[in-house]
């Protein structure tokens, strides 16, 4: 149906179509239930929905230490700051790419020397490489890496904040 009008638009869409459509809703994956719990409890009602999708589609395993410190996170005064879903998008992906067995804290402080890392080298290649031209740079072996020096930076923000934050609790 449009806005404002009564007319419907009727759309074939095949079977298989549908299916893969449903699916790719990850309706049937449900987050842990500690974590939905504190979900309720400490995300603003407006946002709770949201939350639940974003950790619906997450892709990582459910471990104890990953529902401890996503409860911890949760119940942190971060659901009501204005970044939380920036640092949930972050604590999600970081999630997917998280070895088992590895300490959440120890991690996101490596994470954060990476990002320092790569940031300096990144600054590094760049002032070696003025005033020369790409061919005498690749005839060098220097790969200068193309990575946002800003969005790193962001990150380095969000791990302090995340950081801070849960580790209050």
């Amino acid at each position: 149906m449009f806005p404002g009008n009564t007319n419907f638009s009727r759309l074939f869409v095949p079977q298989p179509v549908v299916k893969q459509f449903i699916l790719r809703l990850n309706i049937y994956k449900k987050a842990d239930l500690q974590i939905l719990e504190a979900v309720n409890a400490n995300v603003l009602a407006s946002d709770i929905n949201l939350v639940k999708v974003k950790l619906r589609n997450r892709r990582f395993t459910e471990t104890e230490n990953k529902i401890n410190f996503f409860c911890m996170f949760l119940k942190s005064n971060l659901p009501t700051h204005p970044v939380f879903f920036e640092c949930l998008d972050f604590v999600v992906e970081f999630f997917n790419e998280l070895k088992e067995g590895n300490d959440i804290f120890d991690s996101l402080s490596q994470k954060k020397i990476f990002l320092s890392n790569s940031i300096k080298k990144t600054k590094q290649l760049a002032d070696q490489a003025k005033g020369k031209n790409f061919e005498i740079l690749m005839s060098q072996n220097i790969r200068i890496p193309s990575i946002n020096i800003n969005e790193y930076k962001r990150k380095i923000e969000l791990v302090d904040m995340i950081y801070m934050y849960a580790s209050k609790m």
